[in-house]
């Protein structure tokens, strides 16, 4: 099943996701005015790292752009 067909089983609002993050999402997070994809952490660093990353590198990275 597409990621597309499964946030809108749950959820008929638009849905905020991360492009190139679709196999990390486990989830919905609510905030008021905003309903957002969830993710797993270790699994969008793995992401990063197949795509040519070095752990390092994706953790600065998922650290300085994502969460700060």
């Amino acid at each position: 099943m597409g990621i597309e067909k499964k946030v809108t089983e749950w959820s008929t609002e638009e849905i905020l996701t991360a492009d190139g993050f679709d196999e990390a999402i486990v989830g919905l997070a609510r905030r008021p005015n905003l309903i957002a994809a969830a993710y797993d952490v270790n699994k969008i660093l793995q992401i990063m790292v197949d795509g040519g990353m070095t752990p390092d590198e994706a953790r600065e990275y998922f650290e300085f752009n994502v969460v700060d």
